[in-house]
């Protein structure tokens, strides 16, 4: 198989697995039950885990490398290999524990802060900071 037309498929997968989160993102903000919110941070943690170690794998990196010495590609091909090649060295610097802790931390985050408007009390979100 050519080397983008995997990158798409590599790609359609990790979108799917980012439209997962966002999915667990709005049923934290919409329907998530109160002390539930920890739980929460860890799924979507797990998750921030999957899509970056999917993303920064050998597999993806050796697809662009091989699709960078196609000379054939087309418009939308070219710019295929461009937006993945941009992902990847922005999402390889990235320790995987840092994108965790990010992810969980956010969970949190916005809890702390809905309570902290409701109560008028900036304190409460403050050390999440």
């Amino acid at each position: 198989m050519n080397p983008i037309e995997e990158l798409k498929m590599e790609f359609t997968e990790i979108t799917r697995l980012n439209y997962i989160r966002a999915l667990l993102g709005w049923d934290e903000q919409v329907n998530l039950p109160h002390g539930s919110v920890e739980g929460r941070g860890a799924q979507n943690a797990l998750m921030s885990k999957i899509v970056h170690e999917k993303l920064i794998s050998d597999k993806i990196g050796k697809l662009i490398k091989k699709a960078e010495k196609l000379t054939d590609l087309n418009l939308i091909d070219a710019a295929t290999l461009r937006e993945a090649k941009r992902a990847y060295e922005l999402e390889v610097k990235l320790p995987t524990e840092l994108v965790e802790e990010i992810a969980k931390t956010a969970s949190l985050g916005h809890s702390k802060w809905v309570e902290a408007r409701k109560k008028d009390d900036f304190s409460i979100f403050q050390p999440l900071l």
